[in-house]
């Protein structure tokens, strides 16, 4: 399980993806895990943000919980996160760490690798 920081609006935040990242990242968008790929390569713009806004908020939340004990979150809701955001490509790393502790979760190898069950990476422009 990897942690690093995500920059949203030139702030550092922590991100980390474990397991309760993932399974609030599917609670949040209201979908199975076997749903989860779909929504991530959809051609609907509103599900590439919802899914990008779940799994960054995910990633934020878990991240906050090892770094900032006793500090509120800094986004409470997907949708503040949303007001921070000015560009999708500004959380394309989240998702990059997201697809790649998906696919070491489900046992899928790395991401990356080619075209590995489980993969679920979009293709937001840089």
């Amino acid at each position: 399980m990897e942690q690093t920081t995500l920059t949203i609006g030139g702030k550092e935040y922590p991100i980390r993806f474990t397991m309760a990242a993932i399974q609030r990242a599917l609670k949040v968008m209201n979908v199975k895990p076997s749903e989860l790929a779909a929504k991530a390569v959809s051609p609907n713009l509103e599900d590439i943000m919802d899914f990008t806004l779940a799994v960054t908020y995910a990633g934020l939340v878990s991240g906050h919980k090892l770094t900032n004990t006793g500090k509120p979150m800094p986004f409470n809701s997907t949708e503040e996160l949303a007001e921070a955001i000015d560009s999708l490509s500004e959380l394309n790393p989240a998702i990059e760490l997201f697809s790649a502790a998906w696919l070491n979760f489900v046992g899928a190898g790395e991401a990356g690798e080619g075209d590995a069950p489980g993969e679920v990476q979009t293709a937001l422009p840089n």
